[in-house]
């Protein structure tokens, strides 16, 4: 409830005591200061929060961009969320079906479609990139060291599909999902790195000795 000199009034509150707008705070602001001490935030146009208001989803939606009001002692920052298009690289190292250690070098770009359902996953995003290291290394150990190097696009694709599946309830979009790098970990054996060549996504290979 907002009064007509716009402070913030709860309702929880006996007597009717007002709690005045504190100061205004940008959303990097909210990693390091107490959500009791809020009363306004401003988001920028690619950020959005999604609010707990006496522990329930506020109006059942997130939050900006712009100014946000925010109640004293009621509401709380459940999740503060950036809908760029982010990347992160994942490295994987696992032991293939005849016993080869491999490495590989995942690069992941994705985007969040819906904070709301985001907040479903508990340590996003070290969660969902947890995810994406089980689901290559399983591909890893069900495979000898041949069939990766000559199927790595097939695997690749699976292994994008079934990450699509598990992170699309939780309103993430897979944009990109691309093996950057391929390399044997053994020392006995030559050093074999493919690199993907992002300009016409080709795969050429390097051979270095151990």
């Amino acid at each position: 409830m907002v009064s007509e000199n716009n402070a913030i009034v709860s309702t929880e509150v006996s007597n009717n005591q007002i709690f005045k707008v504190q100061p205004t705070y940008s959303a990097n602001d909210l990693n390091r200061i107490d959500t009791g001490q809020l009363g306004k935030i401003i988001l920028k146009e690619y950020e959005r929060i999604v609010v707990f208001r006496f522990s329930r989803f506020f109006k059942n939606c997130h939050m900006g961009p712009g100014p946000v009001k925010l109640l004293k002692g009621i509401d709380e920052i459940a999740l503060q969320v950036d809908l760029r298009e982010l990347f992160k690289t994942v490295e994987i190292v696992e032991y293939t079906k005849d016993r080869v250690p491999l490495e590989i070098i995942l690069a992941i770009f994705y985007e969040i479609s819906d904070p709301i359902s985001t907040i479903n996953l508990k340590g996003f995003p070290q969660s969902f990139l947890n995810q994406a290291n089980v689901i290559i290394a399983g591909h890893i150990r069900g495979n000898n060291l041949g069939q990766i190097l000559k199927e790595k696009r097939r695997i690749q694709e699976e292994a994008k599909e079934e990450l699509i599946k598990f992170m699309v309830r939780y309103g993430v979009r897979i944009n990109r999902f691309e093996f950057y790098s391929i390399a044997v970990q053994n020392p006995s054996v030559k050093q074999t790195s493919f690199f993907v060549n992002t300009t016409n996504v080709q795969y050429t290979s390097v051979v270095r000795n151990a």
